[in-house]
């Protein structure tokens, strides 16, 4: 059985996306693990080890809960949704989870930054909005928004 979710998101503002996370954090995929819903779905959780909190608070581990992945005979296929790989760095805009123990990625792949080394060898991040910007840089205008948000 394959399921297939489309969603239609709009691309907002990197303030809009600070704004509405619960938590923004660097992080590293750990483990993952595909479950299938009573409804036939498929879902994938992934451990994701803290680095830094950008945004908010959390422990040294967050567990995401992401539609989409495949187990035996089922698979669920969601459109644009972030694609995670083990051990890959990641700057993540948090939103609450199905579950109150598990977090989703806000506005899917757009919620999700991969962090890369440069030709140089400087760590930077890339997503909707930066292109290969230093990951201090980008943790920094981040940082100036959540400041702006607590006045």
């Amino acid at each position: 059985m394959c399921a297939r979710l489309y969603v239609n998101i709009r691309h907002l503002s990197l303030e809009t996306y600070v704004t509405l996370s619960t938590e923004i954090v660097l992080g590293t995929v750990r483990w993952q693990l595909a479950s299938v819903l009573p409804s036939g779905l498929v879902v994938t959780d992934y451990g994701i080890s803290i680095q830094e909190c950008l945004k908010g608070s959390l422990n040294d581990e967050v567990v995401l809960r992401l539609y989409g992945g495949v187990v035996d005979q089922y698979q669920t296929v969601v459109d644009r949704a972030a694609h995670l790989g083990l051990n890959s760095e990641l700057v993540l805009f948090l939103c609450p989870g199905t579950e109150p123990s598990k977090r989703g990625i806000l506005g899917l792949a757009d919620g999700a930054y991969q962090v890369v080394a440069s030709p140089t060898g400087e760590r930077v991040v890339s997503g909707l909005h930066a292109f290969g910007v230093p990951l201090p840089v980008f943790a920094s205008d981040i940082g100036s928004i959540v400041r702006k948000e607590r006045k």
